[in-house]
């Protein structure tokens, strides 16, 4: 019993010594922050626009597309009939416009010649009111100068309400235009969205439909994946989120590729800590606060595809340069590994 008391605090010290020596102080130098995260892919949902039948999809899943390339056409006859109705009316609306301004300079030609006749009859009659003071005019002749001019003066009203009423149906003609050509190109628009259009470079990461389905508008066709570029987010402990900064490097591995190295760069730091995933084993792991890091990678071969699980390498700087941004971070490829 003696003899185990020495062997025991040999051991205990023996222990004691590695831990303070050897283990403790490698975690305290170690350079490097480490993660482990998936490869996730920015994703675009091509959906349509207009409730219509699916006339053909022209791709399938796997397939690399490009930007403006035509992916699927619905069937849009009911639009193609809304187009020419719409058309119609617009012609129909023109045509009431024309037929309204030339009911305007008919009733601005008719307003002229009463203007001059009123004038003529206004000077008149005061000519016949002054030979009338000088007893040169009878009082016959001067109501019928006034009669005379009471009659164009009338007729002037009439021409004026007319010119007045012409002018207020050109406007409404020119309303009813303004609305018909609004219905004719909101019916032009709807049938260019019949022709669904890759937004951008990538490839069809999921088919949701199929030829001939009838689909909302709002309703998701085809999924896009950009794997050109892809991320991933590693979740950085509290007490090591100081050691990484925006447009640092880091170094990616995944299990299929054994012999190569991804280089990406860190282009994003949540501002807000969070626990950390319940993926992680222990319990202890799964109370620590951790910061989100968003690391980008050039994927130019798309060696990379998401869901690839990763395990990153951040190499340890002094300080963050004053001029790293998010914006002006721009990640390399893939490379061999050493």
């Amino acid at each position: 019993m003696k003899k185990a008391i020495p062997i025991t605090m040999l051991l205990l010290s023996l222990s004691a010594y590695v831990y303070f020596a050897r283990i403790r102080p490698s975690r305290e130098v170690d350079p490097t922050v480490r993660g482990t995260g998936s490869i996730e892919a920015t994703e675009v949902l091509v959906a349509a626009k207009v409730p219509a039948r699916i006339a053909k999809i022209n791709v399938d899943e796997g397939d690399a597309v490009t930007a403006g390339q035509v992916l699927a056409t619905l069937d849009c006859s009911d639009l193609e009939v809304r187009h020419a109705q719409a058309e119609a009316q617009l012609a129909q609306a023109q045509a009431g416009t024309a037929q309204a301004a030339a009911a305007e300079r008919q009733a601005k030609g008719q307003l002229a010649p009463l203007q001059v006749q009123y004038d003529y009859a206004n000077k008149e009659r005061a000519r016949v009111d002054s030979l009338f003071a000088a007893a040169a005019a009878t009082q016959r002749t001067v109501d019928k100068a006034q009669n005379a001019l009471r009659t164009i003066e009338e007729q002037l009203r009439a021409a004026e309400l007319g010119v007045a009423v012409a002018q207020s149906s050109v406007g409404v003609a020119r309303a009813q235009v303004a609305l018909a050509q609004k219905s004719v190109d909101l019916a032009a628009t709807q049938l260019t969205e019949c022709t669904l259009t890759a937004p951008s470079a990538g490839v069809v990461m999921t088919k949701s439909r199929e030829d001939g389905e009838l689909v909302l508008p709002g309703a998701t066709i085809l999924e896009l994946g950009q794997l050109d570029q892809v991320h991933t987010w590693i979740y950085v402990p509290n007490e090591e989120v100081g050691r990484v900064h925006l447009g640092q490097t880091v170094k990616l591995r995944a299990d299929t590729y054994p012999d190569r190295v991804f280089t990406g760069t860190i282009t994003r730091i949540n501002d807000r800590a969070e626990f950390t995933p319940k993926s992680i084993q222990t319990k202890e792991d799964r109370t620590r606060l951790v910061f989100g890091v968003k690391v980008t990678v050039d994927n130019p071969d798309h060696a990379l595809l998401p869901g690839m699980p990763v395990e990153a390498e951040v190499a340890d700087s002094a300080a963050p340069p004053a001029t790293a941004s998010a914006a002006g971070a721009t990640p390399s490829h893939g490379e061999a590994a050493p």
